[in-house]
Order: C-alpha cells, then structure tokens, then sequence
C-alpha cells in the first residue's frame, strides 16, 4: 500500500508549532513529499524530459524532520508515504493538487493508493491575475468577514463550492479505485444536511462518518483538555497548538488516532 496526504498547514506543519529546518533533505527511503506539492501544472517539457519550474527543495523539506502526522501515521503502518499538504492551500488547491499528485504517482508505477485528505477552511478564496506573462495565484483570506459571512449563510455558495470539490474527489477515487479517508482539519460544517449535493456524499469515507465535525481540532481539543483562551493558560494551551496550528505532539496523537481507525474499518 502507498499512503498519499494532502491538507494545508495542519498537513504540511507550520511555524513556530514545528521547527523549521531550512536544510533538511529526504532521509528516509520511505517517505517524500510530492514535487512542488502536487501543483503540477507548473511541468514544461525540456528534451522529452519532465522537469519542474520549482527546484526549491528547501521549501519542500523544511518541515521534512517534524512529526507532522502523514510521517507518524506512515511509519505506524509501514508503508510507503507521499505527502503533498501545503500551508496556505485552500480546498479547491486540496482538491486539484490530490488529483495531480496521485496522476503524478500513478506515472511513477505506484499501485494501491490510499489517500487520506485534511480539508480546510471553506472561506479560503484562491485569486489569480498575470504578472510579467506568467500567472500568479495565491489564497484570498477574506479581511471582510461580515462579506464572507454573507456569502456563508444567506446563499450557501461556499458551503456548495466546498461540496463540489468533496463530491469530485470522490468521484476521482471511485473511477480510479483509490481507497480513502477524508476529515475536516479545524473548520466546522454544522449545516451540511441543509445542501443539495449533501446526499450524494459518501459519508462512510469521512473519520466518524461524519463530514460535519472539525475532526483533528476537536480530537487534540478534547484529548488534551483545551479549553481556556485565556492569556494566564496560554503557556500550558501552547504545548499542543500555537498560533493556531498543533505542534508535534498534537501531530503524535492525531496519527495514532487515525492509526486505529483505519485498522477498526
């Protein structure tokens, strides 16, 4: 079995919640990170041969030392592990890059794929515009959250948008006869039975059956007991997330709870 991850930085790792290591390199023969993070469409074509536009490895690896849970989980179940999360990503870059990636690994001649997707938050916008005859994307997270929150609840369209991306990744899986698992990092979705595309998702394919939860936020919150924001707590709340983001041992302990799970199924 190949073991393919994707998500953003709750995926990935973030700084200061995992230590950066600007020179780390692939150590490990069982575990590397999907070129350019599966954004394949930056392959151009040099004498029959691929070659990617982005070379810079420092910024593929430098978390390539954390317990980032696709590296914790990889070696629990010992197999080989791709992983592709990016810090920043939104799910419509969660939902092409997977695509990508595992394109990507099935020209490599890897076989029996199990994928395992961290959504992220839904109000995660992706801008483009052209600079200097070349494209230009980047996630949009909107300063106007009364916008955002308009848009949430009185038209339902990222929630809709947000279904489509789960609906064709699903799809991607069967067609391709790829097994997968599929949770929400830390963004909840309380009002996924009011959609239309709700029905048609496969509920037994998300952690719990149940694509509503804020899965790996909720697991560490409640194994860990966080639950004061105050500042006087913060030293003690900073030993498993901060800034936002788990550390490594969060990372531990969500990979081993996705360990049993998937060997409960």
């Amino acid at each position: 079995m190949i073991l393919f991850t994707n998500g953003d930085s709750w995926t990935q790792g973030d700084s200061p919640a995992q230590d950066i290591n600007w020179e780390a390199t692939k150590s490990e023969d069982w575990y590397d990170i999907i070129p350019d993070f599966g954004n394949l469409y930056k392959y151009y074509k040099v004498d029959e041969k691929t070659q990617f536009i982005n070379k810079n490895t420092r910024i593929l690896y430098k978390f390539y030392d954390s317990d980032v849970w696709p590296k914790v989980l990889g070696k629990k179940l010992g197999v080989e592990t791709w992983n592709a999360g990016r810090l920043g990503d939104g799910n419509s870059d969660i939902y092409s890059s997977t695509i990508q990636s595992i394109e990507y690994l099935k020209k490599q001649g890897k076989k029996d794929i199990f994928a395992i997707i961290g959504w992220t938050a839904k109000t995660r916008i992706p801008i483009y515009w052209v600079e200097k005859d070349e494209l230009q994307v980047v996630q949009q997270r909107p300063d106007d959250y009364l916008m955002a929150n308009s848009l949430y609840k009185r038209k339902n369209y990222i929630q809709n948008e947000f279904l489509q991306y789960i609906l064709g990744l699903q799809n991607y899986f069967e067609n391709n006869n790829i097994d997968y698992l599929m949770f929400n990092a830390f963004d909840q979705f309380e009002d996924f039975n009011e959609h239309f595309l709700s029905d048609s998702i496969d509920k037994t394919k998300w952690v719990n059956y149940n694509p509503k939860a804020a899965h790996f936020k909720e697991y560490i919150t409640a194994k860990f007991n966080i639950k004061s924001t105050s500042e006087e707590d913060r030293k003690a709340r900073e030993k498993y997330i901060i800034t936002g983001h788990p550390t490594d041992i969060s990372h531990r302990a969500w990979a081993k709870y996705l360990y049993n799970y998937i060997q409960s199924l």
